[in-house]
C-alpha cells in the first residue's frame, strides 16, 4: 500500500523552529476533482491551466477520507507528535479534500494562497507539532524543495495517491514519499 523511499535532510535548520519532538509535515496533492463539461472555459491558476474552481468527485470523496486513516497511521508508525495545523488553499478541492481530517481532529484549517509559496514556507518552518498541506500538483514540487533542498519528480495531472512526509527530529530531517487509496 505505501512505498516508502526515505532521504536524510540535514541543512537549513537553522531556519526552522526547534524541538525536541518528533514532528512530521505531511504534503499532498487535493484529491479527485470534478472533471470539467466539455468546452468549459479555462483559467490560469499559478501558472498552469485548470477550470474556475472544481469540487471533488465522487472518488475524490472517498480519497479525502482515507487521508484521515494514513494520517493516524503515519503519526503512529513514526512516533510523531499530533497534527497541529492543517492548511489549504483557496480552492474548493484543496479544502474538501482537509474537510474530513480537520473534522475528526476537531481543527480550524488555515486558508492560504496557493500562489503564496514563500509565506506558506516561512509559517511551516515556524510551526510546532505536525502539519499537513493540501496542494496542488504545479506547487507541491516546489514547496517541497524550499523545505528540504531536495528535487522531486513532477505530480503527474492524474496522480492524486502520492503523499510527502518530512519527518523532522531536532536538526535531522526524512523525507519519504508513499502512496494512499486506489490508482
Amino acid at each position: 500500500m505505501a512505498s516508502l523511499l526515505a532521504i536524510l535532510l540535514l541543512s537549513g535548520s537553522a531556519l526552522w523552529a526547534q524541538s525536541s519532538e518528533k514532528r512530521i509535515i505531511m504534503l499532498v496533492r487535493h484529491a479527485e476533482k470534478e472533471l470539467p463539461p466539455i468546452g468549459a472555459e479555462a483559467k490560469t491558476m499559478a501558472g498552469s491551466i485548470a477550470v474556475s474552481n472544481p469540487k471533488l468527485s465522487t472518488v475524490g470523496k472517498v480519497r479525502a477520507q482515507e487521508l484521515v486513516s494514513l494520517v493516524d497511521k503515519v503519526l503512529k508508525r513514526e512516533g510523531a507528535v499530533p497534527v497541529a495545523s492543517i492548511y489549504a488553499t483557496e480552492f474548493d478541492r484543496t479544502q474538501q479534500t482537509e474537510q474530513p481530517l480537520a473534522s475528526a481532529l476537531k481543527i480550524t484549517p488555515i486558508i492560504i494562497p496557493a500562489n503564496d509559496i514563500p509565506a506558506l514556507v516561512k509559517s511551516l518552518r515556524a510551526s510546532s507539532g505536525s502539519v499537513v498541506v493540501v496542494g496542488h500538483s504545479n506547487t507541491l514540487p516546489d514547496i517541497i524543495t524550499q523545505l528540504t533542498s531536495e528535487v522531486v519528480e513532477p505530480i503527474l495531472e492524474k496522480e492524486y495517491n502520492k503523499v510527502f512526509v518530512i519527518t523532522i527530529e531536532g536538526k535531522k530531517k526524512v523525507l519519504s514519499v508513499e502512496t494512499y487509496g486506489t490508482k
